[in-house]
C-alpha cells in the first residue's frame, strides 16, 4: 500500500469516526439529554468520555497510519475509534427511533441489538492487541501468539453468542438502562449473562498476558524502542492512577464535576502518548517528563 493511498483511507476512516461522534452527540440532545448528563453524569463512562475516546483514537490513528501504514498500531486505533463511535451513535439512534420518537427512523431495533456486543472488539483491541503489538506491530516472539488467540477467542465468543441469543429480542427491551427488566426471555438473559461472565475474564487474562509481554519487551529493548514503551507506560500509569483515585470518588467525597472533567483530560492520554512514540516526535523528552512528574 502506498503512503498516499494509506493516508486517504486513514483520514476517510477518521472522518467517519468523527461523524459518528458528532451524530451521537446530536442524537443525545434530541433524546432530551442535558449538557450536564452528557458531560458530567457519573454512572459509568459519560457520553462525553466515549466521544473523547472516539475522536482521540481516530485522529491519532489516522496520523500514525498515514505516516507508518506498515505498522498496524494506527489501524488498531482507527478500528477502536470506529467501534466506540458506532457504539454511542447506534445507542442514541436506537433510543430516538424506538423510545423518543417511535417509528420515525428505520433500523432502530437492529441498532439496539448491535449495541449489546460492538463494545467487545473495541475493548479487546485496546486491552490486548495494543500492548501486545506495541510499538513495531509484532509480538515480542512467537510464544506470545497464544495471547492474541485468547484475546481473539474471547472477543469472538462475546460477539457471536450475544448477537445470536439477543437477535430475536432486538427492540426497546434491549435499551433498558437497568437491565432487561423481564422483557427478554429469561433463558436468553441468563445465557447473555453467562457469556459475559465467561468472555470478560478471558479477555482480562489475555490483557494481563499482553501487559506482561510489554514488560518483557521493555527489558529487552534498547534505544528508540525503549523510549517508545516509556511513553506508553507513562500514559497507562496515569490512567491507572486516575481510576484508583477518582474511580471511588463517591467514597472520597470528591465532586462529580472534578471526576468527569478530569476524565476528559486523562482519556486521550494513551492515544496521544502512543502517537508521539510512534512518530518519534520529541521522543527523548519523556525522561524529563517522568522525572518531573
Amino acid at each position: 500500500m502506498s503512503i498516499r493511498f494509506a493516508a486517504w483511507i486513514a483520514w476517510s476512516l477518521c472522518l467517519l469516526c468523527v461523524a459518528l461522534a458528532v451524530a451521537g452527540l446530536i442524537l443525545a440532545l434530541l433524546n432530551g439529554r442535558t449538557l450536564g448528563e452528557i458531560f458530567l453524569a457519573w454512572d459509568g463512562p459519560t457520553i462525553a468520555n466515549l466521544l473523547t475516546w472516539t475522536v482521540s483514537f481516530s485522529v491519532v490513528g489516522a496520523l500514525i497510519a498515514s505516516h507508518r501504514p506498515e505498522n498496524p498500531i494506527g489501524w488498531i486505533f482507527l478500528a477502536e475509534g470506529f467501534c466506540y463511535g458506532l457504539l454511542i451513535a447506534a445507542e442514541e439512534y436506537a433510543i430516538y427511533a424506538l423510545l423518543t420518537n417511535p417509528g420515525s427512523l428505520p433500523l432502530g431495533a437492529e441498532l439496539s441489538w448491535l449495541v449489546k456486543w460492538i463494545w467487545a472488539p473495541g475493548l479487546g483491541l485496546v486491552l490486548v492487541f495494543l500492548p501486545l503489538l506495541f510499538p513495531d506491530g509484532r509480538p515480542p516472539s512467537r510464544r506470545w501468539r497464544g495471547v492474541a488467540w485468547l484475546g481473539g477467542l474471547s472477543i469472538g465468543l462475546i460477539c457471536v453468542l450475544t448477537s445470536i441469543v439477543l437477535w430475536p429480542e432486538r427492540g426497546p427491551a434491549l435499551l433498558q438502562l437497568e437491565g432487561f427488566g423481564g422483557e427478554v426471555e429469561e433463558w436468553r438473559s441468563a445465557v447473555s449473562d453467562w457469556v459475559l461472565k465467561l468472555g470478560v475474564p478471558m479477555l482480562l487474562v489475555a490483557g494481563l498476558g499482553a501487559v506482561i509481554s510489554l514488560l518483557v519487551r521493555f527489558r529487552r529493548a534498547r534505544g528508540d524502542e525503549r523510549q517508545q514503551i516509556k511513553w506508553f507506560a507513562s500514559a497507562a500509569a496515569l490512567t491507572l492512577v486516575w481510576i484508583l483515585v477518582f474511580g471511588q470518588s463517591t467514597l472520597r467525597g470528591l465532586p462529580g464535576v472534578i471526576v468527569d472533567l478530569s476524565a476528559l483530560v486523562v482519556i486521550p492520554s494513551i492515544p496521544i502518548a502512543i502517537g508521539i512514540a510512534i512518530l518519534r516526535y520529541r521522543l527523548y523528552d519523556i525522561d524529563i517528563i517522568i522525572n518531573r512528574t
